[in-house]
């Protein structure tokens, strides 16, 4: 087949997995955010009563559906709840309209 390359890998779990990152090349360090938990949401759209299991109960993408609303309605709540949190992307660019992030950022 001259469309694309393929590659086989036959056993294990483990032996497929040393013979993948041989031929890929292995990772020295995973870098500091891949440690971390994270969460990326479109947190403008206020309507996430729309979409029900998505957020936990009580919880919203904010009372006004704006950028800043995150920090409160998101972050606060995870520290509330002794969540442990490395990152936070509000707003990740599904059309939400951005409104002052310096602010947000700061917050964060």
């Amino acid at each position: 087949e001259a469309r694309f390359d393929a590659y086989y890998f036959v056993g294990g779990l483990p032996r497929i997995l040393d013979a993948y990152t041989n031929l890929t090349g292995r990772a020295k360090l995973l870098p500091r955010w891949a440690l971390e938990f994270g969460d990326a949401d479109c947190y403008n759209d206020g309507d996430n009563i729309k979409k029900p299991g998505t957020v936990p109960a009580g919880w919203s993408d904010g009372p006004t559906g704006k950028t800043p609303d995150v920090v409160q309605s998101v972050a606060a709540r995870y520290r509330e709840h002794d969540m442990p949190g490395g990152w936070i992307l509000p707003n990740d660019g599904y059309g939400c309209g951005y409104s002052d992030l310096p602010t947000v950022v700061s917050g964060l």
